[in-house]
């Protein structure tokens, strides 16, 4: 149902500025012209919270415009002319939940989204907090469902099955969850606490300690003095205790431990210091939070010396820029031990990287009809024996440099999985693919190179691969503008921001070497990750 004529929305700029015209009003735009044209305008959304940490969800009501059918934050609407936002926020809360309690505007965010049907929303959206444990008296126009969500079960839902909610909601959801940390009353639950989660995803939950370069500094080195080791041995330690046994000094230590309670690491009661729960749900991922810690140490230079000529030179960036020197490609053709200590010292970052996201990829695409694959630039070899440990009838290939093969080897030659995973040294740029595959992989390997280089790998592939066979690529995809990465931990992927593509940028190439059946999922991680699939001719 199309909204009706006498409803309109406000006009805004870039910055949410209400547009004015030459007469001193608000400019204001028929809502559905709005959509129509895209122009930008000003929305509020409601997220209401209840006392166990959960956020209340609706389903949008069938016959709605756009979106129709998609679950959604608590409500949204439109402030009406001269209306002013927490007005609106309250008025449209009543209206479609019956609820009445107060909110808070927490922070405000833009987005630009294709909702389908010649639409886009446009929006400069204000977003208010409320909590209440009180069930809502829906209003059927508005809304067909609602349900209470776990704050990390969303999360979860949101990466595996974001076809099903609004693109509002995933958009702002990062910043929700946190922004939800901060205000969530004292006696709310701890939100890992939520059941439900598909575990694949809990390695997300590393980031959260990640955020800026104080919290990530001052946790790397309370993990390097074994401040958190000790803490975790011995829960309810002292301040007095931990100054002995590791011998800081009074004051230092107590600079740390402020840091590492801000960022929500540690917690103390009645002088007793331990973990938080939170924190000690992330330490299951120890490998992942302590390689994403190294990367954004080695790219942090960078980003502060050369960020300008990334923008605007990406020539004197590409000529100045260390990271290139930190992963030294030209150095594993050689078997010296400096080049094997210093290629070690990346593949270890990128392996850690690979357990993790190598699982998400697997459980979103079907491993099962295959028996030979191969990972091309595989690295360590970790996708590969992650796939042969889910599937025991897969033998695998891992094609990539000879020193990166020569630790691969290493790395998986304990595994019970090691006599199916073979390592063939070569150069993807030189040379052709091994054949005989029916599924080949690119796992974040193809954005390491320009188009021209990731257009020739894909053609090797599609020249390798069996008759019938797929080719599978997991990549992150190009990086958003409405919801660019902010943590500390995301700082490498701005160094490499102009190496991302869209999905759209393989399936095309991927059609024109001939492969059919091309499928893409998008799938929300630390960033967006694009899954893109097709079958080569029979």
């Amino acid at each position: 149902m199309m909204p009706g004529n006498e409803e309109h929305v406000v006009l805004v700029n870039a910055e949410g500025e209400d547009l004015i015209d030459g007469d001193g009003r608000i400019v204001t735009l028929e809502k559905l012209a709005a959509h129509l044209q895209g122009r930008r305008h000003r929305a509020i959304s409601v997220f209401i919270f209840s006392s166990r940490g959960e956020v209340m969800l609706q389903q949008r009501a069938a016959h709605k415009y756009h979106c129709a059918g998609l679950w959604s934050n608590t409500c949204c609407t439109h402030p009406r002319p001269y209306e002013i936002p927490a007005d609106a926020a309250r008025r449209r809360l009543h209206e479609e939940m019956g609820l009445s309690c107060p909110v808070e505007e927490v922070f405000t965010f833009s987005y630009s989204a294709d909702v389908g049907s010649g639409l886009i929303e446009n929006e400069f959206d204000h977003v208010f907090f409320g909590f209440c444990d009180a069930p809502p008296a829906v209003n059927p126009d508005e809304a067909a469902d609602w349900r209470w969500a776990d704050i990390d079960a969303l999360r979860t839902a949101l990466a595996a099955s974001p076809g099903q909610y609004a693109p509002w909601l995933r958009y702002c959801f990062p910043a929700v969850r946190k922004q939800y940390r901060k205000h969530r009353p004292e006696a709310t639950r701890d939100p890992a606490d939520g059941a439900g989660r598909d575990p694949v995803f809990d390695y997300l939950c590393v980031d959260d300690f990640l955020q800026d370069i104080v919290a990530a500094r001052s946790l790397a080195t309370a993990l390097e003095l074994g401040l958190i080791d000790r803490i975790g041995r011995h829960p309810g330690v002292t301040r007095k205790d931990l100054n002995s046994a590791l011998r800081i000094d009074a004051r230092g230590m107590a600079l740390l431990l402020g840091l590492l309670k801000g960022n929500r690491v540690i917690e103390e009661n009645d002088g007793r210091i331990r973990l938080t729960r939170l924190f000690e749900k992330a330490m299951a991922f120890r490998d992942l939070l302590e390689a994403k810690i190294a990367f954004a140490h080695v790219a942090l230079p960078d980003f502060s010396r050369l960020f300008t000529p990334l923008i605007a030179a990406p020539d004197q960036f590409n000529r100045h820029a260390k990271i290139f020197e930190f992963f030294g490609y030209n150095r594993c053709s050689e078997g010296n031990p400096a080049a094997r200590e210093l290629t070690g010292r990346w593949m270890r970052i990128t392996t850690a990287l690979t357990k993790y996201e190598s699982q998400v990829c697997l459980k979103h695409h079907e491993f099962s009809p295959y028996r030979r694959i191969m990972d091309i630039g595989g690295n360590s070899g970790e996708f590969m024996l992650r796939a042969c440990r889910k599937y025991p009838d897969i033998e695998a290939t891992v094609f990539d440099l000879p020193l990166v093969c020569d630790l691969g080897m290493a790395h998986v030659r304990r595994e019970p999985e090691a006599s199916r995973i073979t390592f063939v040294k070569g150069n993807a740029l030189r040379d052709e693919f091994p054949g005989g595959h029916d599924l080949i992989c690119f796992k974040s390997m193809l954005h390491d190179w320009p188009d021209k280089e990731a257009e020739n790998f894909l053609a090797k592939a599609s020249r390798s691969l069996r008759p019938g066979g797929t080719l599978l690529i997991f990549e992150r995809g190009a990086i958003a503008d409405e919801n660019p990465p902010r943590s500390y931990s995301t700082i490498p992927l701005c160094l490499f921001f102009r190496c991302f593509r869209s999905p759209e940028w393989y399936a095309g190439h991927l059609r024109q070497f001939g492969f059919q059946n091309i499928r893409i999922e998008e799938i929300e991680l630390d960033m967006r990750f694009s899954l893109v699939t097709g079958t080569s001719a029979a």
